[in-house]
């Protein structure tokens, strides 16, 4: 007489228990594999940085100076033309050589009708973009006279010089005469950061503020250590975005301020700018267009002169940050800064 096995099954109450330990489970290793992920996200982003303040230092091998983070037809910034800006001319030593040859130097990249220039400009760069980022997208930038055309973003922006709300390195805006410091707003023509805008050589330089010129290292006199090249900057409002191509002043520099909106990341949330000087008293925005921005956890990445990358907290003291702006500032600031920069 064959014997029946009885085999027992699970009950509704220990399937809810290994569903219930599942769940759990999952919920303790998703930061983990998050957070993994992240800081994969986080050395890419670095490798780049890295990778662009060398193409940077060859550059300058190159060139005996760094290139201009944009360069101007004319100080009428609503009527120039606008050519060649600092990602454009480290290509050629970051081994991108094919994308190099799809500029045409002699063609502004606001020509509409160019097509070879409108595949320039709207080129998705790896090397220009942060993982942690928002994603690539095509977008219209805010201002400057582009035409409505559309221009791929980016992560990353060059360092032109310590701002304070007002003066601009990155369109040629009150930045004052290179041989006075002006007594009301203490600043200086050291302000200046290592890659600013320049004029093309046909240009008439302002008046009274002489011409900007491509720096080297010899005019770092802060230290190449202690002055910022390339930083991150991104915003959650697509046209105020960072745009490689677009050579228009702050879509592809920023500047450091002592303002706690040095750091932002929502550019319609963005407050005015107060005081009484510069050419818009009292309703400039001008430190929200050239703020910087990461979607890492506390803080972004930046380059220094000398190639090496650090991790800025956005709770450094903003005097210190202020002075990686420059080229030529106090000492004592720099002193600041070295003992507050979160390094690695």
């Amino acid at each position: 007489m064959l014997k029946r096995s009885h085999r027992r099954g699970f009950t509704l109450v220990e399937l809810l228990v290994v569903i219930a330990i599942i769940g759990v489970l999952i919920a303790l290793l998703l930061p983990a594999v998050q957070s993994a992920r992240e800081a994969a996200r986080r050395m890419q982003c670095v490798n780049n940085l890295k990778q662009l303040a060398l193409s940077m230092h060859n550059y300058h091998d190159a060139n005996k100076a760094f290139p201009p983070g944009a360069q101007q037809s004319s100080t009428d910034i609503g009527r120039a033309s606008y050519y060649v800006g600092w990602t454009r001319e480290v290509m050629p030593y970051i081994e991108d050589q094919q994308l190099q040859n799809l500029y045409v130097p002699d063609t502004p990249v606001n020509n509409p009708r160019d097509l070879q220039i409108k595949q320039f400009r709207e080129t998705n760069v790896p090397a220009f973009n942060c993982p942690s980022d928002n994603p690539p997208e095509l977008a219209i930038p805010e201002s400057g006279p582009h035409g409505n055309l559309q221009f791929a973003t980016a992560s990353y922006r060059a360092n032109a010089g310590r701002g304070d709300g007002y003066v601009t390195w990155y369109l040629y805006e009150d930045v004052g005469s290179p041989t006075q410091t002006n007594a009301a707003t203490g600043r200086s023509w050291g302000w200046r950061g290592p890659v600013h805008t320049t004029l093309s050589d046909n240009a008439a330089p302002p008046t009274g503020r002489g011409r900007l010129k491509q720096e080297s290292f010899a005019k770092i006199t802060d230290g190449t250590t202690h002055t910022l090249l390339i930083a991150e900057s991104t915003n959650d409002y697509n046209r105020r975005r960072t745009f490689w191509a677009w050579t228009w002043g702050n879509y592809l520099m920023s500047q450091p301020t002592p303002q706690d909106r040095t750091f932002d990341h929502n550019y319609p949330d963005c407050p005015n700018d107060t005081g009484t000087s510069g050419a818009y008293p009292g309703q400039s925005r001008r430190t929200c267009m050239s703020a910087w921005w990461a979607n890492h956890t506390g803080g972004m990445n930046g380059a220094m002169c000398d190639g090496s990358v650090d991790f800025i907290s956005f709770e450094i003291d903003l005097q210190a940050f202020a002075s990686l702006g420059s080229i030529a500032a106090a000492d004592d600031e720099n002193t600041v800064f070295v003992a507050t920069r979160g390094g690695r």
